[in-house]
């Protein structure tokens, strides 16, 4: 670890938490302020897609059995399910 920034991307958005997916090619990143999961590409250091996912999502995990990412959301007894693939 060197301690530099190796790259940046622009969320536009306050980031609660990330997940990785195992291969590393898909970072997954919740909002809070925008109420989204974002996608990013750490390939290409781009965000793929924007995913709703209900109000004031905090925390992202990655289960790579199934391809499937959990979002929970502050104050709220749902859990989103997304497909990773």
């Amino acid at each position: 670890f060197s301690g530099t920034r190796k790259w940046q991307v622009p969320l536009n958005c306050v980031p609660s938490s990330t997940a990785i997916s195992p291969d590393q090619k898909q970072l997954f990143v919740t909002c809070t302020t925008s109420d989204q999961l974002t996608v990013i590409d750490t390939n290409a250091n781009l965000i793929k897609t924007r995913i709703p996912v209900g109000s004031r999502p905090i925390h992202t995990v990655y289960a790579p059995k199934h391809q499937w990412v959990f979002v929970s959301n502050r104050f709220s007894k749902f859990l989103s399910r997304i497909n990773a693939e």
